[in-house]
């Protein structure tokens, strides 16, 4: 039936039923030919989406990702089952919610403020990955930069990058990140200021201040992304030169790296 596709439109209520088979490779190679055959399974799958075992939700999450935009109809569902309490469940429904398009903002945004560490770093994801070119999404990631999980506040602050017109947002957020006590979080706090095209003379300062970070990789970082920076970065110079004595060996060889660009590039913009 799969491979037939639409014109198996016929055998959707058989499907269905055999969707809910106990035996595993019935039921995926069901879920299969319902999501080949499209638009006109979406009413059934949207139904076996609050079904009370927990194998056919999760099939019929990803048979509407196989359908794709088609299914938009189950984005409301969708985005309710990201409180699944399964890994796979919920990883069915994010890959869904991807291949489908994006779901509505304050739905994720409540799940955002409401959900457990699992959903709301699975929120901030789908967040991130639809919304990273809109400033009315703008509010939720700046709200998350304080959750208590520092997956989400990491998160928070990747969707806060995405969102160029927040340059200022992301620089008073990610500052205030560097003092976070989880290294993810610094870590993208770090790349977040970065990548700031427009906005260097505010960087710069607060990454020359994460040269200084307890932790080696934060401070590999920084310096890595000083170099991203370059000829912008010449103020760092003093500070990169101290780092070349670094104990740690990845640390000083990233200054070294950042040195070079940072220098190669002044020179090259005064015309030496």
């Amino acid at each position: 039936m799969g491979v037939i596709g639409p014109d198996a439109q016929p055998a959707i209520p058989a499907l269905s039923r055999a969707l809910r088979n106990p035996v595993r490779e019935v039921s995926l190679e069901a879920a299969t030919a319902l999501g080949h055959i499209g638009k006109a399974s979406v009413p059934a799958l949207i139904a076996a989406l609050s079904d009370k075992t927990l194998e056919v939700r999760h099939l019929a999450a990803y048979a509407l990702g196989e359908i794709g935009p088609d299914a938009q109809a189950s984005l409301p569902i969708l985005v309710t089952m990201l409180n699944e309490t399964n890994d796979p469940a919920r990883a069915s429904v994010a890959y869904s919610l991807s291949r489908i398009g994006p779901p509505n903002l304050q739905a994720l945004a409540d799940l955002l403020a409401r959900g457990n560490s699992a959903t709301r770093d699975a929120a901030a994801k789908v967040l991130l990955q639809y919304y990273y070119s809109s400033t009315q999404a703008l509010p939720v990631p700046v709200k998350k930069t304080g959750d208590n999980s520092p997956e989400v506040r990491k998160q928070a602050l990747d969707a806060l990058d995405a969102i160029h017109e927040g340059d200022l947002h992301i620089i008073k957020s990610s500052t205030r990140a560097l003092q976070d006590p989880s290294v993810p979080v610094r870590l993208a706090a770090v790349w977040a200021l970065a990548r700031l095209g427009g906005q260097q003379q505010l960087v710069v300062p607060v990454l020359i201040e994460s040269l200084k970070d307890e932790s080696p990789l934060v401070r590999a970082n920084a310096a890595q992304a000083l170099a991203r920076v370059g000829a912008s970065a010449s103020p760092t110079v003093p500070a990169l030169n101290v780092l070349l004595q670094d104990k740690d060996n990845s640390v000083s060889a990233s200054a070294k790296e950042a040195l070079r660009v940072v220098q190669a590039q002044s020179n090259h913009l005064s015309g030496q």
